[in-house]
């Protein structure tokens, strides 16, 4: 259909820099602008408005965006300071690393407390890890896996105790939208604490499999 036979409450909806496209039988509203790409004039898309009817224009439905915000200032301490213990249990059990390092964690750093574990970001590397009663063997090696990090926790905190750095990393913080996670803005007083304690912020696990 011609823009010239369009119906006139269609048109009033007409304005620079707004575009109106008849798609089966129906009129859209969108913003868009020009723009030469490689020596050619072309048109851009930047929005789009909502439909046109006869009662006026109905702009598009709100998308629900859930976010998720965890602390994650102890999970990159403890993929910075226990580097070498998880990548030599997860190469060891390739299939049981996930079940024994969460438990290891959940205990040396939450002593067992899934309440607070739930709210850090090693609940999502980590999810659900359920207590309960194992096999000997299986308890011996998580023992010695806590021993193993609290070696290497008490190596790089040095004085500090582990219940006092887990207060001063508190402002880390890391925002979820579905699958996407961003790192939050860090404050300077909490660079330096990044920075001294040699905590890398970036967590490669999981991204070589």
């Amino acid at each position: 259909m011609a823009l010239k036979d369009y119906p006139k409450w269609v048109l009033e909806h007409r304005a620079k820099g707004r575009e109106i496209r008849y798609i089966n039988g129906k009129y859209y509203l969108y913003l868009y602008h020009n723009e030469v790409v490689e020596g050619v004039r072309k048109k851009i898309t930047d929005e789009y408005l909502g439909r046109i009817t006869i009662d006026g224009l109905i702009p598009p439905a709100k998308k629900n965006i859930s976010y998720t915000v965890l602390l994650y200032g102890l999970t990159a301490f403890i993929f910075s300071s226990c580097s070498s213990i998880i990548s030599s249990i997860t190469k060891r059990y390739p299939s049981r690393h996930s079940k024994l390092l969460s438990l290891a964690i959940l205990k040396h750093f939450f002593d067992n407390n899934l309440s607070e574990y739930s709210l850090h970001y090693i609940s999502i590397i980590f999810p659900k890890p359920i207590l309960k009663d194992e096999k000997d063997s299986i308890s011996l090696e998580i023992s010695r896996i806590i021993n193993m990090m609290d070696h290497f926790t008490k190596k790089a905190l040095k004085d500090l105790t582990l219940s006092k750095f887990k207060v001063l990393i508190l402002p880390i913080y890391i925002v979820g939208e579905k699958n996407k996670w961003t790192l939050a803005n860090i404050d300077d007083e909490t660079k330096k604490i990044i920075n001294k304690y040699n905590i890398n912020l970036e967590i490669n696990y999981g991204k070589d499999k």
